[in-house]
């Protein structure tokens, strides 16, 4: 993808007006209007995938982070963004927040592979009431972004012994969700976008890995991502036992 991305700045003449970016449907809200504002400057085509004419043209491509992050810049598109961790680190009284996410949106196209990345509300009430005495011990706040039904926000109520914020159904974007990064905050969750999104805030987060996780997590550029895989299929105690022992020695302010 990123090669095309060259290739297609390089020979501007040659094929690019010939390229055209398809813009994921759930993602079209927030990236068309960039690639609207900005079109002087990367003069590409682009369609959203509810749009996309029914033939089997290859002259489309999906578009991802870095390609789009290429296609907006103005200069020097493959530079390395900077740290932008720093914005939010305005005090170091900040509170202690373990930052989670148990569920990640279920892809329609890729259903029967929603289980690696959900955990089943036994397993979250298990982790929370694991979790309570070092809660107390630590002074945490748990912000828990994961989208609950509301008899699942019930049980958490009546289960769980310490307070636990539930924001999930206000985020409305990755916006939303940075505004919880911090100096003071540590990300823990299942394979979910919060993940990607810490990463790119340098909060170096905990994942919790199924046994059979996804293979690009084998992929050498994880460096800051720590896995907690399973060690039994279905069997979430290791990893449960792996992260509280990490919250307990992390480094808190």
């Amino acid at each position: 993808m990123l090669e095309t991305m060259a290739l297609a700045y390089a020979h501007r003449g040659l094929f690019k007006d010939r390229l055209t970016i398809l813009v994921p449907k759930q993602a079209t809200q927030a990236i068309a209007p960039l690639l609207t504002a900005h079109q002087a400057q990367h003069k590409l085509k682009w369609i959203s995938k509810s749009n996309k004419p029914q033939d089997n043209s290859n002259d489309a491509f999906p578009i991802v982070q870095t390609v789009f992050r290429a296609c907006l810049a103005r200069h020097n598109p493959n530079a390395t963004p900077k740290p932008v961790a720093k914005l939010n680190q305005q005090t170091t009284t900040s509170p202690r927040i373990l930052l989670c996410c148990w569920r990640s949106k279920v892809d329609p196209e890729e259903k029967l592979w929603a289980h690696l990345r959900s955990l089943g509300l036994k397993t979250i009430l298990k982790l929370y009431q694991r979790l309570t005495p070092v809660v107390s011990k630590l002074n945490l706040q748990i912000i828990d972004l994961t989208r609950y039904e509301a008899s699942e926000i019930q049980a958490l109520n009546q289960t769980v012994a310490f307070q636990l914020t539930l924001p999930g159904a206000a985020i409305k974007s990755f916006l939303d969700t940075s505004r919880f990064f911090g100096p003071n905050t540590m990300v823990a969750s299942i394979d979910t976008s919060l993940v990607h999104l810490a990463c790119w805030y340098h909060q170096a987060p905990i994942v919790l890995a199924h046994k059979y996780k996804d293979g690009r997590w084998l992929q050498h550029f994880w460096n800051d991502v720590l896995i907690l895989e399973q060690q039994q299929l279905h069997n979430w105690d290791h990893p449960i036992d792996r992260l509280i022992e990490r919250i307990e020695n992390h480094l808190w302010h």
